[in-house]
């Protein structure tokens, strides 16, 4: 719970966490529309770019540590 709530705390973590939630509310939305189907996968899409470019201009600087150090843990209880 600790490393939940260092998380939380990091804003840049979080940052990075609302726009992968809402890139995927964009990419898993339906709509009769067609055009509506088009730009929420097109929108949804961008933010999964932006994501990956703040996701690695953040790694680089050591600001989202916090998300390494929990998928570490992750995997080195398996």
């Amino acid at each position: 719970m600790k490393k939940f709530n260092q998380l939380i705390t990091n804003r840049y973590a979080l940052a990075l966490v609302i726009i992968a939630m809402a890139a995927l509310l964009c990419i898993m939305s339906s709509s009769e529309w067609t055009l509506g189907i088009i730009l929420s996968k097109a929108i949804g899409f961008a933010l999964v770019y932006v994501y990956d470019r703040l996701f690695k201009k953040w790694d680089k600087a050591g600001k989202i540590d916090i998300i390494k150090e929990l998928f570490n843990d992750d995997h080195e209880e398996e």
